[in-house]
């Protein structure tokens, strides 16, 4: 049975059971399938062949993330087997590059010598991954950095928005009503934007918290989003973040249980209280510190691991922007993963910061960073 959860606004979250995860991979697998059954025409030969084939096909572009018009499948379909199979060959080598290349030896090291904090253990158990359902009332309080946009530029032409999930706003006095979409009808971009937004959907929200190494990775790598840490530009800020206690959370469609096309991203960053532990208030200096990792680490012993060691502060979300998801994460980690006592918490030194604080300190048993609510 789900567990409900509160927050503080009275919105809750359910964590989904295993049953449950099934039966979102099952109609995952069933809505390509059905797809497949419309685009394959009836009376093509060997159509058997041609639907596992166009199946394969539509779960790779999912699995690549893209949304491309299925114009160039059908041409592939209509030109046979032979034609389908290159295509579908074509993509597979595409979803099977890696975007770390450069870094995947040591990406894999790192992870490798990955430690979980205990109550990530005790929460994970033998899971990679753990699915919240966030509950009704709770994507009706979605609201999107799109929504934002659209609101200025109403409000620039003398609008202002009455209803952006059907899609209609009102003149400036209130009296009359127009559609949204022909009131930006000579803003392409943000139209696309608009009729796009998961926020105006009402199809149902979950949240992943992860510590599988792929999904780690794959915060900044063949998703919508831009942050500094893809692997062309601060890449080398990953693999220290993938080998560290860092777990990362998700924002999907109920569609999309694979996570291959997320409508947002948060990390989950470590913070510790040991006095001594790598990583934590290293000496002042370059060759200090130099020092100290090459001739005196493996002359003392780390302070024991314990449940209130590490506490996990929600950093800044990447996509979609949504309070209710920023605030279901943190208190994600407030029931499940934190136990602060009342000393400073520190973040690790290699642990890239983007913006997060390098301590934090709980206030009545919370930890939250000086930042927050996170942009």
């Amino acid at each position: 049975m789900a567990q409900g959860h509160g927050l503080e606004n009275g919105q809750r979250f359910n964590i989904v059971s295993d049953e449950a995860l099934e039966k979102l991979h099952q109609k995952f697998m069933s809505r390509i399938s059905g797809k497949a059954q419309r685009i394959v025409p009836q009376d093509i030969p060997a159509r058997d062949e041609m639907l596992a084939l166009t199946q394969e096909t539509l779960l790779v572009l999912e699995r690549l993330g893209q949304k491309k018009s299925l114009d160039t499948l059908s041409e592939k379909i209509a030109d046979g087997p032979k034609a389908l199979k290159s295509y579908l060959r074509k993509l597979t080598a595409e979803m099977e590059s890696d975007p770390w290349k450069k870094y995947r030896k040591e990406m894999n090291k790192a992870f490798a010598r990955r430690e979980e904090a205990l109550l990530t253990e005790k929460t994970f158990k033998d899971k990679e991954r753990i699915y919240l359902k966030l509950t009704d009332a709770s994507i009706k309080n979605i609201h999107s950095d799109v929504r934002s946009f659209v609101a200025h530029k109403l409000e620039q032409k003398g609008y202002q928005i009455k209803d952006y999930v059907k899609g209609y706003a009102t003149d400036a006095a209130g009296k009359q009503t127009f559609k949204i979409g022909k009131l930006l009808k000579d803003e392409p971009l943000l139209l696309e934007s608009f009729m796009t937004d998961e926020a105006r959907t009402s199809s149902a929200k979950y949240i992943v918290f992860s510590r599988n190494q792929k999904d780690l990775e794959n915060m900044t790598a063949r998703r919508s989003w831009f942050s500094c840490m893809s692997p062309d530009t601060f890449g080398h800020a990953v693999p220290p973040i993938v080998g560290s206690k860092t777990l990362i959370a998700y924002l999907i469609s109920e569609n999309d249980p694979e996570i291959n096309n997320p409508l947002s991203r948060i990390l989950l960053k470590p913070y510790d209280c040991r006095e001594n532990v790598e990583g934590i208030r290293e000496p002042e200096g370059v060759l200090t510190k130099i020092f100290k990792r090459a001739f005196m680490r493996k002359s003392y012993a780390e302070d024991p691991l314990e449940e209130d060691s590490i506490v996990f502060v929600a950093g800044y979300s990447y996509g979609l922007g949504t309070q209710v998801f920023k605030d279901a994460v943190q208190e994600f980690a407030d029931t499940y993963l934190n136990r602060p006592n009342d000393k400073e918490y520190h973040r690790y030194d290699y642990i890239y910061a983007d913006g997060a604080p390098p301590k934090v300190k709980a206030q009545k048993g919370i930890v939250r960073d000086s930042m927050w609510p996170n942009p």
